[in-house]
């Protein structure tokens, strides 16, 4: 799946081309290089528009998530300035306000051997004889 995600444009353009081939003649091209299925067999015709559809649809999914992503009011953006020809994709980035970084104080909590004085003299009359 790997070679034909990475070589969908090509066979996209070998299809578009005068005269253009068939997904069977690249499929058999690509058996005839080594491309094989799980089973061991050359790739086919069939299995090879198969593997082109899953890309299709996953790209399509990916694209319309990404285009969801920057839709959201709650996530800022880093945008490529408007003149830049070639824009570099964009980065999700914290909104400003949760950039801010507060010292934290820590909080004066007791410590073991207070509370554990503290509760002994609350039940001390408890432990204590009258004699």
């Amino acid at each position: 799946m790997a070679l034909v995600r990475e070589n969908l444009v090509l066979f996209d353009s070998m299809r578009r081309e005068d005269p253009g081939l068939t997904w069977a003649d690249i499929a058999t091209s690509l058996g005839q290089q080594g491309v094989v299925m799980r089973d061991g067999q050359p790739i086919t015709a069939k299995r090879l528009c198969a593997l082109i559809s899953t890309i299709r649809k996953e790209q399509q999914e990916q694209d319309e998530r990404a285009e969801a992503r920057t839709r959201r009011a709650d996530v800022a953006f880093e945008r490529a300035p408007a003149d830049d020809p070639a824009p570099a994709p964009t980065r999700l980035a914290l909104a400003p306000e949760l950039n801010k970084t507060a010292p934290v104080a820590a909080p004066d909590l007791p410590t073991e051997e207070t509370i554990r004085t503290g509760r002994y003299a609350q039940h001390d009359k408890l432990f204590k004889r009258k004699d």
